[in-house]
């Protein structure tokens, strides 16, 4: 949310057959709108981990402030990344949010290659969980970072596009102190920074 009225999500996610089933997209929306307190929902088709979320939208695109999104940069039709991101973009671009702004869209790079799986035969798994090959895909994205108080905590994946992550996300950012956090081993189990944390917003507005 942009704390203004305005939720992002994606489709891929919650219109997957196993999350809400029995409800219709515009019913979901409703339900958004009053339980979030928003009077608008900015819909992107696809996220980027339909596998294992179903596409959360954290690691595509985010609010950075009121009127303002960071959104992930492929340019590589041959990324397997290329074509959701492509598809934020472009719809970002061209949306308003609940008080009618125009969204400013930030760019943020991918890694240069693609991260995969190392080191399976070590994890230990539990019941019910994804199986990990060697080789497999992982969803590596920089954008999916926490906002603190005073700074954000963002992946590193020992990629050459690390530091363009950590400048891009600065520039965005200027009034924090940006800090770069090695999680591989992470996003071996799924998700990233963002998805194992959970911001608490201060309702008294310090």
């Amino acid at each position: 949310m942009d704390g203004e009225g305005t939720v992002l999500t994606t489709e891929m996610c919650l219109l997957s057959k196993g999350r809400n089933p029995h409800l219709t997209k515009a019913e979901i929306e409703q339900h958004l709108l009053d339980y979030l307190g928003c009077k608008k929902v900015l819909w992107l088709p696809d996220g980027i981990d339909p596998g294992e979320t179903n596409g959360h939208v954290d690691d595509v695109a985010c609010f950075i402030r009121p009127g303002e999104v960071a959104c992930i940069d492929v340019e590589d039709s041959d990324s397997p990344f290329y074509e959701a991101a492509q598809s934020a973009q472009r719809i970002l671009s061209q949306a308003a949010d609940a008080k009618g702004r125009r969204l400013k869209v930030h760019k943020l790079c991918m890694t240069a290659q693609p991260v995969r799986m190392q080191g399976a035969e070590t994890i230990v798994q539990t019941p019910g969980s994804a199986k990990r090959k060697n080789g497999d895909l992982c969803i590596a994205s920089y954008l999916n970072f926490l906002i603190t108080n005073r700074g954000v905590i963002v992946p590193q994946y020992d990629d050459e596009n690390d530091a363009l992550a950590l400048e891009q996300i600065r520039q965005m950012f200027p009034d924090r102190e940006v800090v770069g956090v090695h999680t591989r081993e992470i996003v071996y189990g799924g998700g990233n920074i963002h998805c194992i944390t959970q911001q608490q917003p201060d309702v008294g507005g310090r």
